[in-house]
């Protein structure tokens, strides 16, 4: 799937997820609900495993059958994740790890750097090597949304 394809896909389910359930944002949900919710959303917009597409996972924390694990990080567990499960990008061209997502609600500086890192960890380590990344911040006051977007081949020319 392109870069402009998924883009596309996650703003849909952004939007969706605003205009339907505003609530969970207002009421101060906890971010695993509003995410499990996003999640839901971008699920309907990839193509079933069944095809050869997408599974759309949160909270995920396996790499087989251990934790997952970044070495800058630790053990973690992305908020999204749209990959192929059991598989990974063990060499940067391979495509079984598609988008890893980071969302905090009205973050401060110090959580979005340290999401934001992750992301891109993600996008830079082995054996996970996905392909894009993007760290969603949701606004409480208005409520909306903004989106920070990686590539990893616009990763790769800036190193």
């Amino acid at each position: 799937m392109l870069y402009m394809e998924i883009k596309l896909k996650l703003e849909e389910s952004l939007n969706e997820f605003l205009e339907r359930d505003k609530y969970l944002v207002l009421h101060d949900v906890h971010e695993q609900a509003i995410t499990s919710k996003i999640a839901c959303y971008l699920e309907k917009r990839v193509t079933s495993p069944i095809e050869g597409g997408w599974d759309v996972d949160v909270e995920y924390n396996r790499n087989g059958e251990a934790p997952k694990s970044l070495r800058s990080e630790g053990n973690v567990k992305p908020d999204i994740i749209v990959h192929r499960r059991g598989r990974n990008n063990i060499v940067k061209t391979g495509s079984n790890n598609l988008l890893v997502i980071e969302v905090k609600k009205d973050p401060s500086d110090l959580e979005k750097e340290t999401d934001i890192r992750k992301v891109k960890a993600f996008m830079e380590e082995s054996p996970f090597y996905y392909c894009y990344g993007a760290f969603v911040e949701i606004k409480t006051n208005p409520i909306e949304y903004k989106t920070n977007w990686f590539s990893r081949n616009k990763l790769e020319n800036t190193l």
